[in-house]
């Protein structure tokens, strides 16, 4: 029992001790929504942490990481999640931490877990949702570095492709740090909150590789 309370512990301070760490010294016992929030190439994406600050302010709790953590956190947060302290999972990732974050959901769907929401922002490549996945909303600009996500045959959740060229504030950097588009994420967060952890289809998905579609990055 004494060595089971370990990991477990240990597990949530991994979880909490890769990037930087807004809001989780109040890790407390019972299940919990968590936010992972990805910053891209280089960390050039100050709206992440901004996003969680006001997402912790509202007692959400979030973290923010770099996108070469996501498979490192996606074994933490399975165990976290099946241990029962955290529920449930919200990725949401910026430029490559958004192409990182589906890959993400489908690692956590191998080991049978659900993932509420997926939100990449101008990912410049996606691959298809995983079955385990409950809602995807890709936000994105056609005429920059974003490209749309496709359906995967085994996905059954929701799928948004939000293009926001026709909006002339948008670009691949502003887009991650724009106030209007935080409030839309807390709306899509706070909605993913409420429709509970248990989205369709948390059952192991084929190790098979997925298919990615491409932008060049400019």
């Amino acid at each position: 029992m004494l060595r089971r309370q370990f990991v477990v512990g240990l597990l949530s301070v991994l979880a909490c001790g890769f990037g930087t760490v807004v809001g989780c010294g109040d890790a407390a016992a019972g299940s919990r929504a968590h936010v992972y929030l990805f910053r891209g190439l280089f960390g050039m994406s100050p709206g992440m942490d901004a996003l969680a600050e006001k997402l912790n302010r509202r007692g959400i709790h979030a973290t923010v990481h770099g996108y070469g953590e996501t498979s490192t956190l996606a074994a933490a947060a399975a165990e976290l999640y099946k241990s029962g302290r955290e529920a449930p999972i919200i990725l949401i990732g910026h430029s490559s931490g958004g192409r990182e974050i589906l890959p993400m959901a489908a690692q956590l769907g191998r080991a049978g877990v659900p993932v509420a929401l997926v939100v990449p922002i101008d990912a410049p490549s996606t691959t298809p949702p995983s079955a385990n996945v409950r809602r995807v909303i890709n936000l994105y600009l056609s005429d920059g570095v974003g490209v749309p996500v496709a359906r995967g045959k085994n996905f059954n959740g929701q799928l948004q492709n939000v293009d926001l060229k026709k909006d002339p504030s948008m670009g691949h950097f502003s887009i991650q740090s724009a106030d209007k588009i935080h409030k839309q994420l807390i709306g899509y967060v706070v909605s993913a909150i409420d429709g509970g952890s248990s989205p369709p289809a948390a059952a192991a998905e084929p190790s098979s590789p997925a298919h990615h579609a491409q932008a060049s990055v400019r």
